[in-house]
């Protein structure tokens, strides 16, 4: 059966003539800095090796030197405005995006802060990761509202100490989001992919220790792990539209972590990809790299939308 097509999915239909009145003239502005960036790029690599060669050839090592200095002047400024070009496609791009959004009346009162994040607490809370953590780093923040859900995203990257050998891993990387569809539930659940079972032995302890046990599905339990405390109404919450959502998720390969308790839904998805970032060497002007990354968005507020049906 063909999946419906979700409200954010039809706003591309909208997309492309908001691309062609509202975003490409800022795009322009935009790729103008882009290669800018690349000439300063092209400067410095042509004065690091005309140094090398001029050493090779003539042995004069001083002035060999001379060179290559002045060749790394352009290269440190290149770093720095890399930063800077990035933070003002961020700024510039994603507000434009978040404001069409708000036009095809998808979204309200939306808020983007690109270093912004959703508090370390909040993300302990869910025992997704039990280790401890040495280092949480989070940008691109959302906060606003679907029609009915307040809603939080942020992108994070989580590394952890382990207790036997010491080692510091990567334990979360994707997006975390917190949203509220003003539905209390009593108790907690958790949703848990069992491709990461082996990674969540210290999760599943901890949500025995809170009296959660595992319960079986007909349609969930062969791609995931369910465990409730036993104040939580699992038909309330785990409906069968809401049902057909997760098991759509995993046929796509989605690895996500769901954990819910009283009216606050968490769900993190693993993702390697630094989605929002702009790409340097090749152009983000055309209506593809927009298409991309209006998708990308759309998924995550997508997710809210469907518990916001379903649940």
């Amino acid at each position: 059966m063909k999946p419906v097509r979700t409200n954010f999915e039809n706003s591309k239909d909208q997309l492309r003539l908001y691309y062609s009145k509202s975003l490409f003239p800022v795009l322009k502005g935009l790729e103008k800095k882009r290669k800018k960036l690349l000439l300063l790029l092209l400067l410095s690599g042509l004065m690091l090796i005309f140094s090398l060669i001029w050493w090779l050839a003539n042995q004069q090592f001083l002035l060999a030197l001379l060179i290559f200095v002045f060749g790394l002047v352009p290269s440190f400024l290149f770093s720095s405005k890399i930063r800077e070009f990035k933070a003002s496609f961020k700024h510039i791009v994603i507000h434009k995006l978040m404001e069409f959004f708000e036009l095809q009346n998808l979204l309200h009162s939306i808020q983007y802060e690109p270093y912004g994040k959703i508090s370390k607490v909040i993300f302990l809370k869910s025992n997704f990761v039990m280790e401890e953590i040495v280092e949480y780093n989070s940008e691109d923040y959302f906060k606003g509202r679907t029609h009915d859900t307040a809603f939080e995203i942020c992108e994070l990257k989580v590394k952890t100490k382990s207790k036997v050998t010491g080692k510091i891993k990567i334990a979360f990387r994707g997006h975390f989001l917190k949203f509220n569809p003003n539905r209390n539930h009593e108790g907690k659940i958790w949703i848990l992919p069992k491709t990461e079972k082996s990674n969540l032995t210290n999760s599943i302890k901890e949500m025995y220790r809170l009296g959660a046990k595992p319960i079986e599905d007909t349609v969930l339990s062969r791609r995931y792990l369910i465990y409730h405390t036993p104040e939580f109404i699992l038909n309330h919450f785990l409906t069968d539209d809401l049902k057909k959502v997760l098991e759509e998720w995993a046929n796509q390969n989605r690895t996500f972590f769901i954990y819910s308790e009283g009216p606050d839904i968490h769900v993190a998805i693993r993702n390697n990809m630094d989605i929002l970032e702009p790409n340097i060497f090749t152009s983000n002007k055309r209506f593809d790299k927009i298409l991309n990354l209006h998708q990308e968005l759309s998924n995550m507020f997508e997710i809210i939308e469907s518990f916001e049906k379903g649940v």
